[in-house]
């Protein structure tokens, strides 16, 4: 049994490295399992965090042998940094304070502020201790003149009770800062703006004392004598839709002169402009809290009617004293005095749409109400101004949350005793927010915002739709209504939790169980909340002291707490430790002594802290993508590659033009272009504004106008952005919904390829990414001060460096790994190892931490009653049924760091094209080139890839033995070779690692595998899964430099463009792990190295960059750049070196002969249907050869290319092999490739197993699309490789026989065609065969001699055996031809109509006439079949003949009968007895009684009177005499009652008159015609002459003697004519003639009277006058058988003893014989003649 079971496996794990792709999908999906755990990490998701319930309620029981479940989080305590005091000149201002003074932070421009008085300070905190001072006083100086020189870096929104003003921070070159107030200023009108915030779109709010939300509104209007021309707006809407974001530009850009007028040149554009003209500015304030009808009445009174009625506003809570804006979900937020939270919709500007107002306090008293009596459901609102109550983790979870019941009744109490006692201060309550903070989609997807009360409590609130908030946002297309986007606010804010603040107690914050609390002596001052991090300054209420400072208090999320857990299993009480549910947090005094939590919290010396913030950190690319990185759907990943772009000019098989100039964008060093604004100088700068005073640098939204500069080089097919895919791709190749022309567009992309969302992560996901600490800094009048908390990577990488040599069993190390998991510790430790910044011991110490707890694989079996719960295990071919796999925790490590590392780009589309905008002026038009955007820079390539190459080279190092060889290949090396680090003993990666196991193997049975066979499987899949890693990080880093290499070859003058359009759209997942991805690179790399531009180009060899480019890709991208691409280049060189050679030289045969060699090294190597073809995918319809080539030319097929330069170079045996070799890599008739043979040394070690891998022939059904399918869109297959071989084979044979016969070119066809006859391929050998019979060269076809076309003509033309015929004449081959004629004139196998049998006899007939001339043959045989082919024809004309009766005459015969004589050949008897005999076709009767040599005289005679009869009858006859002897001749004949009439002689008749003769005319023809194909045929039996003679004399007879008197003389010599007209010899008539009288005589009574023999004698001599007159004509040289008789007989005596006996009976006759004498003798004179 156990080795069934290994038998089996063996088989499954051979079978796995058969497809080279597979390795890479099942890779692909252990990163998938690893991305979407970290996505649905319960820590991930601050909802999740808040829904995940305690963990001591739940009836899970732990196993022994597996590791507590921890949740991974950071967990870092936070100290005091450092301090920063005020710089001394703010010291001495603030002691002189006179009134009051505020101050705060500007995290993102690293500035802080302060008030004292009238003046505001701003100074910066990173450059120096006192930083950078800038002054300003409000009122300010006149505005400072050419603020257009400075580069604007920061703009702030100052207000005064009487105006807001709009300031910018500018910086010239490498001076200060300068805080410059410019013109756009508007007025309070009496109402103090006390917040401010904006939109990263540059819409400013500001909130105001009266409780109204306001807009600052600002437009710069410049008319159109300062505008630039129309070609420069053009060009300025062509650079933003190529390198802005704006995807708005229009299809079609017209360019035509601009009208006058005012023009608007679009909102919150910021340009100060000085000098003599100056545009004219619009700055106003919109008032967002007005009523309609409010806004039609003068403000004095609006403000009468609401001081008179209400004292709430829209808003409601009375004055806004704070903003913040979610950018991520387009909403607004304020936060009220009153502690009112205010949700506004800000998606659809400029509308402001105030969606829900929650009155927090009446609300989170609900929540703590229902929470203080222990209820597991909240109860329902309904007032508007309520919220929506939610508890995600049941009550247990909300009672968590405040210390539990107790807490929220402790909660309740103090805020009733605050409310008593301060009844005039409702926002001192306790349950009052102070403040609010935005939660952004990378903490949580369904809690949106965070407040912070007075007490310190926190509420977490969600603006979301109870549906969306149940089941989680989900990605909508791109232009869908707002009012269907998940993120638009409900009409309700959800409360979902509130957590009290860590509780003040002494003695309770030193435990490690401390519940929640709020205190009563303290109130907050400053708070803080981003990503968990709660930083909080508390005030001690009630104390004399103002300057006393205030206790900072921090939390982070928790990981490390444990409760105990007690359990039963087995009847045996246990007890285990596990994580606690709910939000878990560490609680950290910061300013304590010594940065204990169990030494006495002190205070923050300095007063107040006014502003506490995170130390802003601009947020890096990788980190942009990584959290813009939400893993698709198994629905989306089905949805396959989106098509490949074509430019319109490749589309239409067009080259694009060279010569016509390319526009290039060039940054100048002015912002704005000397040509426009009468050359005055302008800024054009500060388009948006995000924070003001919270803001974020302009050059994010900057927009400078560029000159154009025009360069004359080659219009580009495409144009590369200077935006990237890792700030955002744009919305131009989008799915929306807007019409557009599809003709030319490219595939438009669906969101979660585009823009994918926003994902909240486990945040180990991200600690490579993250700095090693985390800061936060907070502000008094001490000045600034920093705190940090170390990230959870720099913790353990402090423990294994504390641990040093002692890192194996350091008990701390051991306590995290058992902590975090071991498979996360691993990870950490890979992720230290792979550190740039980590020093090599500390990477050594590391790798020895990891791999002293990495666990090992195990195959446990599953037990008996877990069997029908088998786990996913059993899907791997390689477990064995009833087992489960579990991997070593160091090979999920490696998983999960490739997959982290991978995550920012995994998913991501490695290139975006989106089709060029038409530009029109007047009738002309072209269009642009097409936008290239790519996912990332060079510098973000090189480190998202620096990280990956130090993995591959780990794990090149750890895991040797997977890597070196495949697994369980013939390959691997059988011993146990170890890998160490260093000299000592301590091995990583082996067969037997020893390290930890999770748990004893079992005692197998003998049906299950044995304990070691068990372990070795193990092993070996392990082995095999990190080998797969291995593929996938490979292939993963070569990508990534290949794409920084293709937009350097891009930039490249010299270099064809990259044909990035192949790749729109492609994640980088598909690029590497599919089959498809990678026919798509090939083709990309096949078209810039073998490019028509080279080819073309005046240069005789490839220009240095292309061959270094070629050098750089096999070199560092060997997996995308195939060995038949490296030969091809090769081969490409040296023809283009043979062809600079002029004709005959023998250093071009030796470059040829060189191309050569390299393209059948190509061939060889040439896999990539794609590539071959020049297309990705089917057209959908049957194309012609020449529209094969011509597709596959104008997609640089290699194949293509190269056998237009091999027939230019003459060499067309060449091009047939090359094709050929091809050819056979897509029919599975191939051996393996060669390899490189020092063709492009590598400088890069490779491993034996890559070699060719990826580029060699994969199983059939794994190649195109996986199916062979030709449909419309579908990927290309091996049959389209296969057909595109071919057609270029046939397309240039067919254009050189095409040439005039005897020029050269015909004769390369004719050598071609030789060596396409020569193929072993029987396949190509018949499409040959049918293209040469399809294309009308039957000629050349059939003069092929070959045994195989003969086959072919045999089989595959068997309806056209014409063909085989020609051939076998041709060559000579008469017998076969012979054969093949009559095979196919009486086979029944064909439809053959009777006309083409009778061909095929004939040509049977020919044939062995022909083959007769061959002495070399069987005459008598030949003769034989001869003579059977020579009856079977006319058997088979008889037939024709019957046929046509049938079809000329009225014959009533059966449609099946016809059939049959139209179809097919027929017996003798058949047509004899079926056919002639009952139509009555007497000729016919007596032709096949003669061909069947019928001897039977008496039915020969019968039919030969019937045909008489046949002709003669019906007939009328006035004579009595004349109708008894017709009566009489009728007897003996078939004829049934023949028609003869005997009428008066004044009756008329219908039918002719038999005295009138006319039926002696036609008797003749038929007579004539039929006796001549009887005597022709020597015919002596079915041709009786004597009773024809006879018979005919009768009738002459019976019409001489009722017909005229002359009628006699007339038919003289009558039936002997005839009988002569149908070939009977003279002599031989004469003779019959003489004989009929004689027996005349003997039979009449005393002989014939004197009349019958003068008349016999008269008839006689005219015999003989016709006989000498025929003859006579060969004495002038027509010679013909009377000339030839009468010779004879002549020589012979016969015809003088005739003469004489003819004299005698003249001479014997009574009478006057005068006149039948002289015609005697002039016969006999004339006989003379012959004798001279």
């Amino acid at each position: 049994m156990s080795m069934t079971a290994g038998n089996n496996s063996v088989t499954s794990q051979s079978d796995y490295w058969n497809d080279d792709f597979l390795p890479l999908r099942n890779a692909g999906k252990s990163i998938l399992k690893v991305l979407r755990s970290d996505e649905t990490s319960t820590h991930g998701d601050l909802y999740r965090r808040i829904l995940s319930t305690t963990s001591t309620t739940s009836n899970t029981i732990p196993s022994d042998a597996d590791p507590i479940n921890h949740h991974y989080f950071s967990d870092g305590k936070w100290k005091h940094a450092q301090s920063m005091p005020l710089p001394s000149f703010l010291q001495e201002k603030l002691a002189k304070a006179k009134q009051y003074s505020m101050m705060g932070l500007f995290p993102e421009a690293e500035l802080a502020w302060l008030t004292i008085d009238d003046s505001i300070y701003l100074w910066t905190f990173t450059r120096s201790a006192d930083g950078e001072l800038l002054y300003f006083q409000v009122p300010s100086q006149q505005p400072i003149v050419s603020v257009f020189r400075e580069l604007v870096e920061w703009c702030l929104v100052v207000t005064t009770k009487e105006e807001a003003m709009l300031c910018a921070l500018a910086r010239k070159e490498n001076q200060a800062l300068s805080l410059i107030r410019t013109r756009f200023v508007i007025p309070s009108d009496f109402v103090s703006f006390i917040s401010i915030t904006s939109t990263k779109a540059g819409r400013i709010f500001l909130g105001g004392q009266d409780g109204n939300l306001y807009e600052l509104d600002y437009d710069l209007l410049l008319q159109a004598q300062y505008a630039a021309d129309d070609a420069a707006k053009t060009q300025r809407q062509l650079d933003s839709f190529y390198d802005a974001s704006a995807s708005s530009c229009p299809e079609v850009l017209v360019e035509k002169p601009q009208s006058a007028g005012m023009i608007t040149t679009g909102k919150r554009v910021f340009a100060s402009v000085m000098g003599a003209r100056r545009p004219p500015r619009k700055c106003q304030r919109i008032d967002h809290s007005k009523s309609t009808l409010s806004s039609f009445l003068p403000d004095y009174i609006e403000k009468l009617i609401s001081s008179a009625f209400s004292t709430n506003t829209t808003t409601g809570g009375g004055p806004i004293k704070q903003m913040v804006v979610d950018d991520e979900r387009q909403v607004l937020y304020t936060l009220s005095s009153r502690g009112w939270i205010c949700v506004l919709d800000i998606a659809e500007a400029p509308k402001v749409t105030l969606t829900a107002v929650l009155d927090t306090a009446t609300t989170a008293r609900l929540y703590l109400e229902a929470v203080s009596r222990g209820k597991m459901y909240p109860p329902q609102t309904y007032n508007q101004r309520e919220g929506i109550l939610k508890f995600p983790g049941g009550g247990e979870a909300a009672q968590a949350g405040v210390g539990g019941m107790e807490g929220a009744r402790n909660i309740l109490k103090l805020a009733e005793t605050n409310k008593s006692s301060r009844r005039r201060s409702p926002s001192n309550s306790i349950l009052t927010p102070v403040c609010i903070e935005v939660v952004p989609n990378k903490e949580s997807t369904r809690i949106t915002l965070v407040a912070v009360t007075a007490g310190g409590i926190r509420y977490y609130l969600s603006s979301l739709t109870p549906n969306t908030l149940n089941a989680g946002p989900s990605q909508v297309p791109f232009g869908t209504p707002r009012y269907r986007s998940p993120w638009k606010p409900h009409t309700k804010l959800t409360l979902c939790h509130v957590r009290a603040p860590p509780s003040m107690d002494e003695k309770m914050v030193s435990t490690t169980s401390h519940l929640p609390s709020v205190s009563k002596d303290h109130r907050v001052d400053a708070a803080c909340y981003q990503m968990g991090v709660y930083f909080v300054a508390f005030q001690k209420t009630g104390g004399m002291d103002s300057n006393a400072g205030d206790i900072l208090v921090a939390t982070s999320p928790d990981s490390m707490r444990r409760v105990i857990q007690q359990y039963k299993k087995e009847n045996v009480a246990k007890t285990t430790e596990v994580a606690p549910g709910g939000v878990c947090e560490a609680v950290s005094f910061p300013m304590s002594m010594g940065g204990s939590n169990n030494q006495i919290a002190t205070t923050l010396p300095g007063g107040r802290v006014w502003d506490i913030c995170p130390a802003y950190s601009r947020q890096h690319k990788i980190m942009s993508l990584a959290l813009r990185s939400k893993t698709p759907t198994d629905t989306e990943l089905g949805f396959g590659m989106a098509p490949a772009y074509v430019p319109p000019s490749k589309r239409r098989g067009k080259e694009p033009a060279r010569k016509v100039q390319r526009t290039g964008p060039v940054v100048a060093s002015t912002l704005v272009s000397q040509s426009s604004y009468n050359h005055s100088m302008s800024s054009v700068a500060l388009t948006v504004f995000s924070n003001l005073l919270f803001s974020r640098p302009v050059r994010e939204g900057l927009a400078v106008q560029k000159p154009v500069v025009k360069q004359e080089e080659r219009v580009s097919l495409y144009r590369v952005s200077k935006r990237s895919g890792s700030e955002g791709y744009s919305l131009s190749a989008a799915d929306t919904k807007a019409k557009t022309s599809g003709s030319s567009r490219s595939a438009r992309l669906s969101p979660w390829v585009l823009s994918p969302d926003v994902v909240p992560l486990n945040p180990l996901a991200l600690e490579h990414l993250n700095s090693t600490s985390k800061t936060v800094i907070s502000l008094n009048a001490g000045g600034l001060h920093y705190f940090q908390s170390p990230s959870t990577l720099h913790q353990l990488s402090a423990a294994i460096f504390a641990a040093g040599s002692n890192v194996k069993s350091d008990p701390k190390v051991d306590q995290f790994f058992k902590s975090y998991g071991y498979a996360e510790g691993c990870a950490m430790c890979l992720q230290l190892v792979i550190h740039a910044e980590t020093s090599q011991d500390h990477k050594e110490l590391a790798l020895r931490a990891a791999m002293s707890r990495a666990l090992r694989p195990a195959l446990l079996p599953i037990p008996t009653d877990e069997n029908s719960a088998q786990p996913v295990g059993q899907n791997d071919p390689w477990v064995p049924q009833g087992y489960t796999y579990t991997s070593s925790a160091l090979c999920d490590a490696l998983a999960m760091v490739l997959a982290r590392l991978m995550r920012p780009v995994w998913h991501k589309p490695a290139v975006v094209v989106t089709e060029g905008r038409t530009l029109k002026r007047g009738y002309k038009s072209r269009v642009t080139p097409a936008k290239v955007e790519l996912l990332l820079e060079d510098d973000t390539i090189e480190e998202v890839r620096r990280p990956l190459v130090m993995l591959q080279q780990v794990m090149s190092r750890v895991f040797g033995k997977a890597i070196e060889h495949v697994p369980l290949t013939r390959s691997m090396k059988s011993s146990n070779d170890q890998m160490d680090v260093d000299d000592e003993d301590n091995h990583f990666f082996t067969r037997a690692l020893g390290y930890q196991r999770r748990g004893q193997v079992q005692s197998l049975s003998e049906s299950m595998l044995r304990p070691d066979e068990a372990e070795l499987l193990a092993q070996q899949i392990e082995e095999r899964d990190i080998h797969s890693f291995y593929r996938l990080l490979s292939r993963t880093v070569q990508l990534l430099g290949l794409l920084s290499h293709l937009r350097r070859a891009h930039s490249m003058p010299d270099m064809p463009e990259v044909e990035w359009g192949l790749l729109h759209g492609i994640t980088l997942e598909k690029i590497v792990s599919t089959k498809e991805g990678q026919e798509r690179v090939e083709s990309v790399l096949n078209s810039l190295i073998t490019s028509n531009d080279s080819l073309k180009s005046a240069v005789p060899t490839p220009s240095a960059e292309v061959t270094q480019l070629a050098q750089t890709f096999a070199d560092q991208c060997y997996h995308f750049f195939s060995p038949g691409s490296r030969y091809a280049y090769i081969g490409f060189k040296c023809a283009q070196e043979a062809m600079a050679l002029p004709s005959g030289q023998s250093r071009r045969a030796v470059m040829v002969k060189q191309a050569v060699e390299a393209f059948k090294h190509a061939a060889k190597n040439w896999y990539s249907a794609p590539v071959i073809t020049g297309r990705l995918l089917q057209s959908g319809e049957s194309s012609g050869t020449e529209e094969i080539v011509q597709r596959a030319r104008e997609g640089d097929s290699p194949l293509a290319k190269a056998c237009d330069l091999l027939v230019e170079l003459g060499d067309v045996a060449a091009v047939v092999d090359i094709c050929l070799l091809t050819a056979s890599n897509f029919t599975g008739k191939k051996s393996t490739g060669m390899e490189l043979v020092d063709a492009f040394p590598s400088s890069s070690r490779v491993h034996s197993w890559e070699k060719g891998l990826y580029h060699r022939r994969q199983e059939m059904n794994t190649q195109g699309n996986g199916q062979g399918s030709s449909a419309l869109g579908t990927n290309v297959t091996s049959k389209d490789g296969n057909e595109t071989c071919r057609a270029i084979i046939f397309y240039h044979l067919s254009k050189l026989l095409d040439a005039p016969i005897q020029t050269p070119e015909y004769q390369l066809g004719e050598s071609m065609v030789s060596v396409c006859a020569s193929s072993s391929d029987m396949d190509f050998l018949h499409a040959f065969f049918n293209y040469l019979f399809e294309n009308n060269l039957k000629d050349v076809l059939l003069k092929i001699d070959s045994r195989d076309l003969q086959k072919w003509l045999v089989e595959q033309k068997k309806d056209q055996p014409s063909l085989l015929l020609r051939f076998y004449h041709l060559h000579g081959k008469q017998l076969e031809a012979a054969q093949v004629a009559w095979d196919r004139a009486i086979g029944t196998t064909q439809e053959l109509s009777l006309d083409e049998r009778v061909e095929s006899l004939v040509q049977a007939l020919d044939s062995y006439a022909a083959a007769m001339n061959n002495m070399g043959e069987n005459q008598e045989e030949l003769t034989r079949n001869k003579k059977m082919v020579e009856e079977k024809l006319m058997i088979a004309r008889l037939q024709g003949r019957i046929l046509q009766a049938m079809d000329s005459t009225k014959y009533e015969v059966k449609e099946e009968n016809l059939l049959e004589l139209r179809s097919s050949l027929l017996s003798p008897n058949v047509l004899f007895n079926k056919y002639a005999m009952p139509f009555d076709m007497f000729e016919l009767c007596l032709l096949l009684l003669h061909v069947c040599r019928h001897d039977d005289a008496s039915h020969v005679k019968q039919f030969w009177k019937s045909l008489m009869c046949d002709e003669i009858f019906p007939v009328s006859t006035r004579s009595e005499r004349v109708f008894q002897a017709l009566r009489e001749f009728t007897d003996g004949s078939l004829l049934d009652n023949p028609v003869i009439s005997l009428v008066d002689q004044s009756s008329p008749s219908s039918d002719e008159y038999f005295e009138s003769g006319r039926w002696m005319k036609g008797l003749e023809g038929r007579i004539v015609a039929l006796g001549r194909d009887l005597i022709g045929a020597s015919a002596q039996n079915t041709f009786p002459i004597d009773f024809l003679i006879s018979s005919l004399e009768q009738l002459r007879l019976v019409y001489a003697s009722a017909g005229s008197p002359n009628a006699a003389k007339e038919t003289q010599g009558w039936a002997c004519s005839i009988l002569v007209a149908a070939g009977v010899p003279f002599m031989v008539a004469l003779t019959a003639y003489d004989q009929l009288v004689e027996n005349e005589n003997h039979l009449t009574m005393g002989g014939v009277d004197t009349n019958r023999r003068r008349e016999h004698l008269q008839n006689s001599i005219k015999v003989l006058e016709n006989f000498v007159s025929t003859a006579r004509a060969g004495l002038y040289g027509n010679e013909n058988p009377a000339y030839t008789e009468i010779c004879r007989a002549m020589a012979s005596g016969n015809l003088q003893s005739g003469l004489e006996a003819f004299k005698m009976q003249l001479q014997a006759l009574p009478g006057d014989v005068s006149e039948e004498e002289e015609r005697l003798k002039a016969v006999e004179n004339k006989t003379l003649e012959f004798y001279r």
